[in-house]
């Protein structure tokens, strides 16, 4: 609370979530319309993960080293905020099932080969206690608490308003633009705080 930059991560943190938990929740009633069958069901969520892994596993052995030395890390921290206000845009201009799988490839391999690096070198800007004391509340508490935030934020304007996918696509959007403009502030005070990162 004392430390603006920590809140700052909190909060990127917690759109995180929110990000992630609109789109996994639309996910979730998308894939139960089209696969009536618990098995069938199964082997999908098995080759999403299959494909978000092994994405995320090559995104980290062979490009996010490359694309941190020719954009730096501001640039890589608001990446996968930017390209989910994209993809939740082409979600709500054309909610198929097709752009949603893609789209949650899209946030899977981003969220692990290229947020969470950045969002552990955060932590490096701050002294040691702060990092250890800051980063275990904001992993678990914050984390947790977007996550049920989200979910009940989620229910209440689908109930509210009765929007269907693309409606919720758009809010979506609209979640992934303003954590795309507080990863750039985080970013920017990230590099000045180490000018030669």
């Amino acid at each position: 609370a004392r430390s603006p930059y920590l809140a700052l991560v909190a909060l990127f943190v917690f759109l995180l979530t929110w990000v992630s938990t609109f789109l996994y929740l639309e996910q979730q009633a998308l894939v139960a319309e089209v696969f009536t069958d618990r098995d069938t069901r199964t082997a999908f969520f098995s080759r999403l993960d299959f494909w978000g892994q092994s994405g995320s596993l090559a995104m980290q052995l062979f490009v996010f080293g490359r694309l941190y030395r020719w954009f730096g890390f501001r640039a890589l921290i608001v990446s996968v905020p930017v390209l989910m206000a994209l993809g939740f845009a082409t979600l709500a201009l054309f909610p198929t099932f097709a752009v949603l799988v893609g789209v949650m490839v899209l946030r899977r391999i981003g969220e692990y080969s290229i947020t969470r690096p950045s969002r552990d070198t955060l932590y490096t800007s701050v002294t040691r206690e702060e990092r250890y004391k800051a980063k275990s509340l904001i992993d678990t508490f914050v984390y947790r608490g977007g996550d049920a935030t989200s979910a009940s934020a989620h229910a209440l304007v689908k109930a509210t308003f009765g929007l269907g996918l693309s409606g919720i696509a758009w809010c979506g959007a609209a979640l992934a633009v303003l954590w795309a403009a507080v990863a750039w502030v985080l970013g920017t005070r990230h590099v000045a705080l180490n000018p030669r990162r």
